[in-house]
C-alpha cells in the first residue's frame, strides 16, 4: 500500500513530555517504570486527525505516531502496517497482539466523543433481526 510511509513520523521528546501531562502510561515510561506503552490521542472538537503513538525509554528516540482521519480510507490496514513496523524492531512484541490493542484503545477513544463502533464478532452474534438503532 502506498503513502503510508507518510503517515508514520518520530515522536518528538518534547511532545512526549506533553502527552505526558495527560497520559498516565506514557509518564510511567518516562518516569523508566515501564519500557514502553500505546494509545490513542485525538480532539474531534479540534479536528479529525487520530494519532496512534508507540513510546519507548528512550530519550533520542521516543517512539512513533501513525496520523490518520477518522474514517480515512485503509485506515484500519494503517494500523496493521504500523503494527508491523514496530513489532520488526521490538521482537517480544506481536503483530496481531499490537493490532488488537490499537484497535481496542480506538473503540475507547470514539466511546469517548458517544460514537459506539461494533466490531463484526459483535454483529455477528446478535440474533436475526435485531435493530441496532
Amino acid at each position: 500500500m502506498e503513502g503510508y510511509s507518510e503517515k508514520i513520523s518520530p515522536s518528538s521528546f518534547k511532545i512526549v513530555r506533553e502527552w505526558a501531562h495527560t497520559m498516565p502510561d506514557v509518564n510511567n515510561v518516562l518516569k523508566g517504570y515501564w519500557k514502553q506503552c500505546f494509545g490513542v490521542i485525538g480532539d474531534f472538537k479540534v479536528n479529525d486527525t487520530i494519532n496512534f503513538i508507540f513510546i519507548k525509554d528512550s530519550h533520542d528516540n521516543p517512539g512513533m505516531v501513525l496520523q490518520l482521519k477518522y474514517k480515512e480510507e485503509n485506515f484500519y490496514d494503517y494500523i496493521l502496517i504500523y503494527s508491523t513496523i514496530i513489532c520488526r524492531d521490538n521482537k517480544k512484541l506481536e503483530i496481531v497482539n499490537l493490532y488488537n490493542t490499537f484497535t481496542n484503545f480506538y473503540r475507547t477513544f470514539l466511546s469517548s466523543f458517544d460514537i459506539e463502533p461494533f466490531f463484526s464478532a459483535e454483529l455477528a452474534d446478535l440474533p436475526r433481526g435485531t435493530k441496532l438503532f
